[in-house]
């Protein structure tokens, strides 16, 4: 295991951003906008707005007490040990989900390569495996690792909102108003869109591996989340312009890509 503090404010960043932006955006981003229309893009910054201030408790915390161990150590400070015991059994029963990630990339590369489709499970198990292989080298390893991957996806991401802006949209949808759902249909859009802003204080749990964890770990958070909120912002606009409502229910962002990308 490589020493304490590798981990400067941009890796921290990258981790941040990389633990919201997922399978979740893509899979439920239509959904929130069959119920608002083209404010999802402003429901999906009140989502994130909702979210960080939901861990408003950690992200002080963590400018005033550098804790090796993250969060869980959090706890530990202001709950009795039942109760902290209860949350490291909740959070190892959570972490069974990484199973849904190994295999919706094994899924996504079937797409790809179609001769693929029959081993998607064992293809899942071998990715899992993969990335856990990566993470005992070391933070400092998996850092450079994430690095690389968020700048993928920070380029892809860009490539969809530039085209979908030069584009200028559909007219059936940009016809629809802001607001389309009502004030009902816009919460029900924040609300579900919650879902999908989590993620950012995973960087609380490497309090121990930052180089200036009391100043670097909330910084991280907070700007992980701007950085979200801009892409989804962005990405929410751009979506909103090129399908419209009453296709919202029965697309996926693919069907977006499919109509800016060449």
């Amino acid at each position: 295991m490589e020493s304490k503090g590798k981990l400067k404010l941009f890796d921290l960043v990258s981790i941040g951003v990389g633990s919201v932006i997922g399978a979740g955006i893509f899979s439920m981003l239509m959904s929130g906008m069959a119920m608002t229309g083209r404010s999802i893009a402003l429901a999906l910054v009140g989502a994130m707005l909702i979210t960080i201030l939901q861990q408003i408790r950690s992200i002080f915390m963590s400018s005033m007490w550098a804790l090796d161990g993250g969060q869980y150590a959090q706890q530990a400070l202001i709950l009795p040990p039942v109760f902290t015991g209860i949350t490291a059994v909740i959070f190892v029963f959570s972490n069974f989900s990484f199973s849904v990630f190994g295999i919706s990339i094994a899924q996504y590369l079937a797409q790809l390569i179609p001769a693929l489709a029959p081993y998607t499970r064992v293809l899942g198990v071998i990715i899992l495996t993969a990335f856990f292989l990566i993470t005992v080298r070391g933070t400092g390893f998996l850092a450079k690792i994430q690095n690389v991957m968020a700048v993928c996806m920070y380029a892809a991401l860009a490539l969809f909102i530039v085209l979908g802006l030069m584009q200028g949209g559909n007219a059936e949808a940009v016809s629809t108003p802001y607001f389309a759902g009502g004030t009902l249909g816009f919460l029900m859009a924040v609300a579900v869109m919650s879902f999908t802003c989590n993620g950012t204080t995973n960087v609380i749990n490497l309090s121990a591996d930052a180089a200036n964890p009391k100043r670097d770990i909330p910084l991280g958070v907070l700007i992980s989340a701007g950085v979200c909120a801009l892409i989804y912002f962005l990405l929410g606009f751009v979506a909103s312009n090129v399908v419209p409502m009453s296709q919202a229910g029965t697309a996926t962002l693919g069907t977006g890509a499919q109509q800016i990308m060449p």
